[in-house]
């Protein structure tokens, strides 16, 4: 009984890290019609890097899994994320959840493409932003939607890229103009105070803020989510944190490149 139980609370726990994690890109699946052609050409653009963080996830101290989140390009940018299971978790649920987010020079998004596998479950989603609309396209359910709009909209990861610009006053609120799965929204995200981080090589500034995404987001999120993102006009996110039914899963920054 012992063992089933533990197995039950394993097979959960391996389900919701994987919907929790990438909830930090805003604030970080192969189809039939999907193939792993398309995950080597998301890989395989040659970058000019501007920045690039690479995490580890961790979940009651175990390592779950490996993420990065990185901005490539020169004027027209691409902001890119990936998360993979370690080989011990994929012998029984593989995770390998791609998203790319192509910029204009103002920063505005322009497409919108993510593929998520996680375990048995497969999505691929495609957003197009374009002049007054936004058409939206479900590849694994065959649905299509359009949405208009005379205001400008961010994707999650675009998003989260713009949050970043922002200026951060801890007790104040910052709204985003979030399309995300076929649906608009106005998201809070709340600055709730500066704290210092204990680092592996020092102790940093941080301003901590929580996002208030309701939709599906990036990769299927349960929980609040707390981000650590230095004190500084970079913000660079340090460390994010979201709880699920047993403990909570932690991504810590182990790796920054900065190019251009």
């Amino acid at each position: 009984m012992m063992l089933l139980c533990y197995g039950r609370v394993r097979t959960l726990w391996l389900f919701l890290w994987v919907q929790a994690f990438f909830c930090f890109l805003f604030f970080s699946g192969f189809l039939t019609t999907c193939t792993y052609a398309q995950e080597k050409a998301f890989l395989s653009v040659e970058p000019v890097v501007v920045e690039r963080f690479e995490y580890e996830l961790s979940w009651l101290g175990i390592k779950a899994g490996t993420a990065f989140f990185e901005v490539i390009g020169e004027s027209n940018r691409m902001i890119r994320s990936a998360a993979d299971s370690v080989d011990w978790i994929s012998k029984f649920y593989k995770v390998e959840d791609r998203a790319y987010s192509e910029l204009g020079g103002d920063g505005v998004p322009f497409h919108f493409e993510t593929w998520l596998r996680q375990g048995k479950y497969r999505s691929h989603k495609e957003t197009f932003f374009e002049k007054k609309k936004i058409r939206y396209i479900d590849h694994q359910k065959g649905k299509k939607n359009q949405k208009n709009t005379e205001e400008i909209y961010y994707d999650v990861l675009s998003g989260f890229q713009y949050l970043r610009s922002l200026k951060l006053v801890p007790g104040e609120s910052v709204f985003l103009n979030i399309f995300d799965s076929g649906k608009m929204e106005k998201v809070e995200v709340k600055i709730l105070r500066r704290e210092n981080l204990d680092t592996v090589s020092r102790t940093v500034k941080t301003i901590v803020v929580q996002p208030a995404l309701t939709t599906e987001g990036l990769f299927r999120h349960k929980g609040k989510i707390l981000i650590w993102l230095t004190d500084n006009a970079r913000h660079v996110p340090l460390k994010i944190q979201t709880q699920v039914m047993v403990g909570s899963v932690t991504a810590v920054l182990i790796k920054e490149t900065t190019g251009n």
